[in-house]
């Protein structure tokens, strides 16, 4: 088994010596200004190097941002099951008063969730607003002598 990954280790260096990946052309720069724009990194670049910038990718810090709409999703996913309940009771309508009673009920509570939903948009809009600062940023080159 030692000679199985003797050779593993060796094959695995001379296949990722002989693979070519974007990371191979590209740099990820850790310390950028917060209010960085994409044309202006690729226009330094291209002074720099002499090269030519194929993309320039920042990352913003979202985790706000997505924990915003995982808590949207888990409204959306209850104002769902609740639009399915008011179509079962419709189904199965009667008119009796208890019936009439729990479909008003059920409007409500889906009234209450679209606007839920629509406030969650609204606090997601307003975080992504005020928080568009980018952190990192990926250069990457169209030939590996830019890079």
């Amino acid at each position: 088994w030692l000679w199985l990954r003797k050779f593993e280790s060796k094959e695995a260096r001379v296949l990722n010596r002989n693979s070519v990946t974007a990371s191979d052309y590209t740099l990820r720069i850790t310390t950028i200004p917060d209010d960085t724009l994409e044309e202006e990194l690729a226009e330094h670049f291209e002074q720099l190097t002499g090269r030519t910038v194929a993309a320039v990718n920042l990352a913003f810090n979202n985790s706000k941002e997505i924990g915003l709409y995982i808590k949207r999703g888990v409204t959306m996913e209850q104002r769902y099951k609740c639009v399915q309940r008011i179509r079962y009771e419709k189904t199965n309508a009667s008119e009796k008063k208890k019936h009439k009673k729990r479909l008003r009920r059920l409007m409500r509570e889906r009234d209450d969730l679209t606007m839920h939903v629509r406030r969650r948009d609204e606090e997601r809009h307003r975080a992504v607003r005020n928080n568009q600062k980018a952190i990192e940023a990926f250069v990457t080159f169209e030939t590996e002598k830019g890079f």
